[in-house]
């Protein structure tokens, strides 16, 4: 038995191990039905078990249980493992000398050239203010030795600053934009970027990966999208790598379709699911108006991601500070107290801030006098958020906007069933009790909100004291929704919800100094 970094190996002698460090063996297609059972007799229920185990990655034991190639020594290890004799199972016609692949990743670390590949450009980065702590907290995490996530998603409202957060990130770990070359001191060896489209499919992002990134070839030769992930994955495995998958919302189920930010590729959910769970070597980040669903285990529905694998960061808007000194250094020359009402009435939308500039330039109190301007620059943005929601959700957010407090889960199912309820609404007066609602009601609406709040139109805060979680609207959707949908929720029901015994943060003593029929 000899020792081969942290493997072992059992051979005859040690020029066997010379010789076979080149090569790959499979297993024989009559004997793949033994070694499956040779698996579950040792106790591994799943491949990822048998790979945690042996500190392979899931793709190699995959290949090795469906006869595919593998690395010799992996080969030989996990016959081992498994108390196999791999001399009676290898498949010697289909030995290969792994030398003749010129393959980015068949290279030894201490040889490869760090490098950055790019789909597309890197863009620009015209605003960047208050970011700089959660650009350090990000930074450390990707960097941590002794847990290192596999999937970072950075997701926030259109024009939020995701993708400068991303391009920033990608600076920080010692990529020049300019030249697009990747520092020797860079913890990684290889950078790559691409920008997700709508017609974007999965062999563009697979292809792109295997043939630009790890300069594999042969990519042709793996026909099944089964294949293409497992390479990817063992890719990822063998080097440490960052990959950005920018824009991701757009190749995502909307929330208003049953299978909601799923990927509409089944062969993306998989790959998505395989960059999440896998073990690899090599970190991710996805930039998204909304969190993909298949980063969980895809065994269950409405499951989260595992939190130790997988970092969601949920990017709001920038401090007021932070805000005004944009404005400023857009040359807006108003008062400090307009470009605060500005900055508070997008609440910190990089995007809108900068369109808004553009606008109120050389024209000092121009914003603060025309508030509508706000709304028509949000529009656009919102209008393709709202687009992929179902009705439902919708109407709940039509009824936050016309009440305009924080509110729980309780409140939020009065609200989306106050009409549907036997309720006596023309006589308003406080209730000693707060309505019950059945279990199956207050899940529909738990499931309704979480789709919003993972679309970046509703923001939730947890209250330590109430151990609660409240649900409010950002102010430029409170307006957009009161100025564009003219249904009118009777003003009596939202009265009877103030009056009631739910929890909320608004402000009571306040509705109780108007007399109740004013509520009617």
């Amino acid at each position: 038995m000899y020792g081969f970094g942290e493997r072992t190996f059992i051979g005859e002698n040690r020029g066997e191990i010379v010789s076979l460090m080149s090569r790959s063996f499979r297993v024989r297609p009559e004997c793949i039905s033994q070694v499956k059972q040779a698996m579950r007799r040792h106790g591994f229920l799943r491949q990822i078990d048998l790979a945690t185990e042996l500190n392979l990655s899931r793709s190699t034991v995959c290949n090795f249980l469906n006869g595919k190639p593998v690395d010799a020594l992996n080969f030989i290890e996990i016959c081992h493992n498994l108390s196999l004799n791999y001399r009676e199972i290898e498949d010697l016609g289909e030995c290969t000398d792994l030398n003749h692949s010129e393959s980015y990743t068949n290279q030894a670390p201490e040889t490869r050239q760090k490098r950055v590949v790019l789909q597309a450009g890197f863009p620009a980065i015209p605003v960047w203010q208050g970011r700089n702590e959660v650009l350090g907290r990000l930074t450390a995490q990707l960097r941590q030795q002794n847990h290192r996530l596999n999937v970072l998603v950075l997701v926030g409202q259109g024009g939020i600053g995701k993708t400068s957060l991303a391009v920033k990130l990608l600076e920080t770990i010692g990529v020049n934009l300019s030249s697009r070359t990747l520092a020797s001191t860079s913890p990684y060896e290889l950078v790559m970027y691409f920008k997700v489209q709508a017609e974007t499919r999965f062999n563009h992002i697979a292809e792109f990966i295997l043939r630009d990134g790890f300069g594999i070839e042969t990519v042709g030769e793996l026909p099944h999208s089964d294949e293409k992930i497992n390479q990817i994955i063992e890719g990822l495995a063998q080097q440490h790598c960052l990959l950005v998958l920018d824009n991701l919302e757009t190749i995502l189920y909307p929330a208003n379709h049953a299978h909601a930010r799923q990927a509409i590729s089944p062969d993306c959910n998989n790959f998505l699911n395989a960059l999440a769970d896998q073990h690899h070597n090599s970190q991710i980040i996805l930039a998204s108006r909304e969190i993909p669903a298949t980063l969980a285990d895809l065994r269950y529905q409405t499951v989260e991601p595992d939190s130790e694998l997988v970092h969601i960061e949920t990017l709001p808007g920038v401090t007021t500070e932070a805000g005004v000194e944009i404005l400023r250094q857009r040359h807006l020359n108003d008062t400090q107290t307009d470009l605060r009402w500005v900055v508070k009435r997008v609440e910190g939308h990089v995007f809108l801030l900068t369109q808004l500039a553009a606008i109120g330039k050389g024209k000092p109190g121009y914003l603060r006098q025309h508030p509508e301007l706000v709304i028509k620059k949000a529009e656009p943005i919102l209008r393709e958020q709202l687009a992929r929601q179902s009705t439902a959700a919708i109407d709940l957010l039509y009824r936050m906007s016309l009440l305009q407090v924080e509110i729980d889960i309780q409140g939020l199912t009065f609200l989306r069933l106050s009409e549907s309820h036997d309720l006596d609404l023309q006589t308003v007066t406080p209730m000693t009790e707060p309505i019950a609602f059945t279990n199956e009601e207050i899940c529909q609406t738990e499931e309704i909100i979480e789709q919003l709040v993972k679309s970046s139109l509703v923001q939730s805060r947890y209250d330590e004291e109430n151990s609660e979680v409240f649900y409010s609207l950002h102010q430029v959707i409170v307006e957009f929704l009161q100025a564009n949908y003219p249904e009118e929720l009777p003003m009596y029901v939202l009265g009877l919800y103030l009056l009631s015994n739910h929890k909320t943060s608004c402000s009571l003593p306040t509705i109780s100094n108007f007399p109740v029929y004013f509520l009617l």
